[in-house]
């Protein structure tokens, strides 16, 4: 039976866990870092279908990666470390083919990686909103 997609299932599955390890690694590397964004970029051109989900989903993924790209170039520094980390996390597990559920199967292997990526965008919600004005005002 497959098992249930919920942030805490995520959470205690080994591909979550093994993508909070691997984050404090890449968060600290410049150039892991510009890999993990421009892995990123190209897993997100690969998601299909529309929706308000799936647009919410990638507008989500795209703010993460403006913010870490704006973190690394040292133009933006009103994040937390920790909550870099979170990020650098959450866009690991995104682009891990095989997490809990593997995203090879059709329609529903992308629902854990939406989760997560929702779930860490509403727990950092306010950072998420002070990037974005101080984005506004710096474009």
């Amino acid at each position: 039976m497959a098992e249930k997609v919920t942030v805490e299932n995520i959470k205690a599955s080994k591909a979550f866990k093994f993508a909070r390890k691997k984050a404090k690694d890449v968060a600290g590397d410049d150039k892991k870092l510009g890999n993990l964004l421009d892995a990123t970029l190209g897993k997100l051109e690969e998601v299909t279908g529309n929706g308000d989900k799936i647009e919410s989903f990638m507008s989500q993924v795209q703010t993460f990666i403006r913010m870490i790209s704006a973190y690394r170039k040292g133009t933006y520094r009103g994040i937390n470390v920790k909550s870099v980390v979170i990020i650098v996390a959450a866009l690991l597990y995104f682009i891990m083919p095989i997490d809990l559920i593997p995203d090879f199967i059709p329609v529903v292997g992308l629902l854990d990686d939406f989760t997560i990526v929702m779930y860490v965008f509403k727990k950092l919600n306010e950072e998420i909103d002070e990037f974005k004005t101080w984005e506004k005002k710096h474009a």
